[in-house]
């Protein structure tokens, strides 16, 4: 966190630590807590706690079999959340089923054929411009 209290989105530091198989140790401000999960990915400290700090550090040192745990599982969560294939993908879903869903609540059949087809149609107004 800066002096203005602004903090990182995300940390895309940490996911490609966490793609190298390195666990990570992360204040638990912003999006970081989305990436790192607590004693299994990497730790996560209070901002601005130094000992907090300190100690997550000494203890991943001193253990380095839960070190490469956590490393491992940190991979697996990057490749399996944060891959960019699959963001991608869950993005064109998500766009894909606001769509249908705009089309279904469509009530003239011809209006609704048409944006099932993804072609325009006139539309007539009435008299009053509506």
């Amino acid at each position: 966190m800066d002096p203005d209290g602004n903090t990182e989105g995300l940390g895309v530091v940490l996911l490609e630590a966490m793609s190298m198989q390195k666990p990570v140790v992360a204040s638990s401000v912003g999006g970081i807590p989305e990436a790192v999960i607590h004693s299994q990915t990497g730790m996560l400290v209070e901002p601005g706690n130094i000992e907090e700090l300190a100690d997550a550090i000494t203890y991943l040192l001193r253990n380095e079999q839960t070190s490469a745990m956590m490393g491992e599982k940190g991979r697996q969560r990057v490749k399996q959340i944060f891959d960019w294939n699959i963001i991608a993908s869950d993005f064109l879903e998500s766009l894909t089923a606001r769509r249908s869903a705009r089309i279904d609540n469509i009530v003239i059949p011809e209006v609704r054929e048409a944006a099932e087809m993804g072609t325009a149609v006139p539309v007539a107004l009435n008299h009053d411009g509506q």
